[in-house]
């Protein structure tokens, strides 16, 4: 049973691979549009954690709970675990004077007009590194882009064309 140790690397890179490849179409997809992704600090973080539930998911194969059942539930905890840490690092936001496109891995794109664009509201909750933009359209639900925890050379740009819509 150790031979599913030789997973965790297997998992990572494939993990590295549908990610790179996610990210290269939307990029080129978008192309003409900027944008912001999330952080290197929450990216590590995500990396991190992906890597530990990777490693935990192998040791329930080589030494499995007592339970079927406890198997199964340890196992689509650790998987659960992969899954919202690639959603995080594939978390892309475009944007334009026009409009404003949410990506990630799972999901297809939100697609959103600035013209729909009904209030913008900004929360912060200790500092400005925490800062949260809550979008409400005219249809839909409320978007929240994190922006505390974004970086990338448009993000001053997303901040002034969010700006310009807060009451």
């Amino acid at each position: 049973m150790q031979f599913f140790y030789i997973l965790i690397p297997l998992a990572l890179v494939l993990i590295i691979y549908l990610e790179r490849k996610y990210v290269k179409e939307h990029d080129e997809k978008y192309s003409g549009l900027s944008f912001v992704t999330m952080s290197l600090f929450v990216s590590g973080i995500t990396w991190f954690a992906s890597f530990v539930a990777l490693v935990l998911l192998a040791q329930t194969f080589v030494d499995p709970p007592n339970s079927i059942v406890g198997h199964l539930a340890f196992a689509a905890f650790f998987v659960l675990c992969v899954i919202i840490a690639v959603q995080n690092r594939t978390y892309r936001l475009y944007f334009d004077e026009a409009q404003i496109i949410r990506t990630r891995i799972i999901g297809a794109p939100m697609i959103s007009t600035l013209a729909d664009l009904k209030r913008v509201e900004l929360k912060s909750y200790s500092d400005s590194s925490s800062e949260t933009y809550i979008l409400t359209f005219t249809a839909g639900k409320p978007v929240k882009i994190p922006i505390g925890m974004m970086e990338g050379e448009q993000l001053a740009k997303l901040k002034t064309l969010l700006g310009r819509y807060i009451r």
